[in-house]
């Protein structure tokens, strides 16, 4: 585009404040989002970002307001966009732990696969589920 300067005005002093970094952004959702935001401000030469408060946003406000009636005699349409993917991807984390040897667990599975049962009692005592 060819922009190099820009000064960009939010309603949301929580957003302002997050991309100046004076708040720090919690949720992970809002880290990766203020992550893509602040790559998309490095390439500009200048950025400044400053939060209108609602007294001061009535331009903007009455703007809207003349934008939707005066064009009322237009046919109304929404157009909607579904997006199938979120904008921001994330990273599965899991954890595999593979224990040495048979666990407790393998009597369990081939008690409920095979329905066989460990040879000592005891053992056997604490498989079998109550009917």
């Amino acid at each position: 585009m060819g922009v190099k300067n820009i000064q960009a005005n939010v309603d949301s002093k929580l957003v302002a404040n997050q991309v100046l970094g004076t708040y720090v952004a919690k949720k992970d959702n809002m880290i990766k989002y203020l992550e893509i935001a602040n790559g998309l401000v490095s390439g500009f030469k200048t950025f400044s970002i400053s939060q209108v408060p609602r007294n001061k946003n009535k331009k903007a406000d009455t703007l809207s307001k003349i934008a939707s009636t005066s064009f009322a005699y237009l046919s109304k349409q929404v157009l909607v966009e579904v997006l199938e993917t979120k904008s921001i991807t994330g990273k599965e984390v899991t954890a595999v732990i593979e224990e040495e040897g048979p666990t407790w667990m393998v009597e369990l599975v081939n008690y409920l696969k095979e329905g066989t049962l460990p040879a000592d009692e005891k053992k056997a005592r604490k498989i079998r589920l109550p009917r």
